[in-house]
């Protein structure tokens, strides 16, 4: 599973109070779990990196692993790179950006408020 740091970039800019409040509730967070020594972890990062700034709608924490261990163990992640969103957690040996992005799509679909 990963934790993901937010994002320094508010890429949706609003005009009011409403939207604002809008746009918090549908702001999905992604939790990425990585280590800077690991080439795999820097690649679902950069993959996860792509897919944010095509969707304005997620977040990304970024929880660095080898800093917090015992954090990152009792949160349920054995294995980096590892993503988190809400309970569900992708991770494995090397994630693609169709693994990655199919597992964003079907967290939507899960957490999505039906309007």
């Amino acid at each position: 599973m990963y934790f993901l740091m937010p994002s320094a970039k508010n890429p949706v800019e609003t005009s009011n109070a409403s939207t604002d409040k809008l746009q918090a509730r549908h702001t999905m967070e992604i939790t990425l779990y990585r280590s800077r020594l690991c080439p795999r972890c820097y690649m679902a990062g950069k993959y996860l990196r792509e897919i944010i700034e095509e969707d304005p709608s997620l977040s990304i924490t970024e929880i660095e692993t080898t800093t917090r261990p015992i954090t990152t163990w009792r949160q349920g992640i054995h294995m980096i790179p590892a993503i988190r969103i809400g309970e569900q957690t992708l991770s494995g040996v090397y994630l693609t950006k169709k693994q990655i992005q199919k597992f964003i799509q079907n967290s939507k679909s899960i957490t999505q408020p039906k309007v």
